[in-house]
């Protein structure tokens, strides 16, 4: 349809026609997360025509490498509103006051994984949408879609870590820069219920008394593994905030970690840093 509204995000609009209706003065205000089942995105994409028997669709579809715009957000897409029957919607207007984000997933059943760089894609989607419609982005209002209906979707995707991700967007980190791991004075969301945010980076220590490098956990009282000088480089995979500390995650040999705080923290704010992300 012409005259779309999609986010400036977007890599490319799929120029089909796909289910959709109107949102009847309904006020955007959620944000609901989906896998699309299949590793395939153009047989995900082709179930949204408009006609097709599945009946369903989305605002946009969501790779490691793209943002497609598939439904313009002016209108309500056909993506959580329940099956009919017993399969009742849980919030009032589901398609209506949402916005639907498709995710391509990079393996089948039954774990229904979902890349990284997709995660990373729909977190900067999420921000983009929040932003521009005053929706707090917090898991209150950012929903998987088994949130809302009976169903096994999202699949792999941990949408506390969307929430995450999309909070250090929002608020200026970027997923390759240290953003993320404590832009000081930066709100953060509590961490998911791992307490660990993906993220892949170097650290370099510029502190000169060094700092302790744990083993086990996060936490002052872990045994020590070494003492990091100044000047030395450690990849990470993670970060969370812990005991007072912005704690990176090394990973060693033997599936084990390493766990070094790179800072002092208030809550989920860093105060600090002793060295440089890259």
């Amino acid at each position: 349809m012409s005259g779309e509204v999609f986010s400036k995000l977007i890599t490319s609009v799929n120029p089909k026609i796909m289910n959709s209706a109107s949102r009847y003065g309904v006020k955007i205000d959620r944000i609901v997360i989906h896998h699309n089942a299949t590793t395939n995105k153009t047989v995900a994409m082709n179930t949204w025509v408009k006609g097709g028997r599945a009946n369903t669709s989305a605002h946009y579809e969501v790779t490691p490498t793209e943002i497609i715009g598939c439904v313009g957000e002016q209108y309500s897409a056909w993506h959580c509103g329940g099956s009919g029957g017993s399969d009742k919607p849980k919030m009032a207007n589901p398609n209506q006051r949402s916005i639907g984000i498709e995710n391509v997933n990079s393996s089948g059943a039954p774990k229904w994984s979902v890349d990284h760089r997709t995660i990373v894609n729909t977190a900067k989607l999420v921000a983009d949408i929040c932003k521009r419609y005053s929706i707090p982005l917090d898991r209150q209002h950012v929903l998987g879609h088994k949130e809302v209906t009976s169903t096994a979707c999202p699949g792999g995707i941990n949408v506390d870590e969307v929430v995450q991700l999309a909070k250090c967007y929002y608020y200026g980190g970027t997923h390759d820069e240290p953003g993320i791991p404590g832009k000081a004075g930066i709100p953060a969301a509590k961490p998911a219920s791992t307490g660990w945010i993906k993220q892949n980076g170097t650290f370099t220590v510029t502190t000169p008394g060094g700092i302790k490098l744990r083993s086990g956990s996060a936490s002052t009282k872990s045994p020590l593994i070494a003492v990091l000088k100044k000047g030395s480089v450690i990849k990470y995979d993670a970060f969370c905030y812990a005991g007072g500390y912005v704690w990176i995650r090394q990973p060693r040999s033997g599936g084990k970690y390493g766990y070094l705080p790179t800072g002092e923290a208030s809550g989920n704010k860093r105060k600090n840093s002793w060295g440089n992300f890259k």
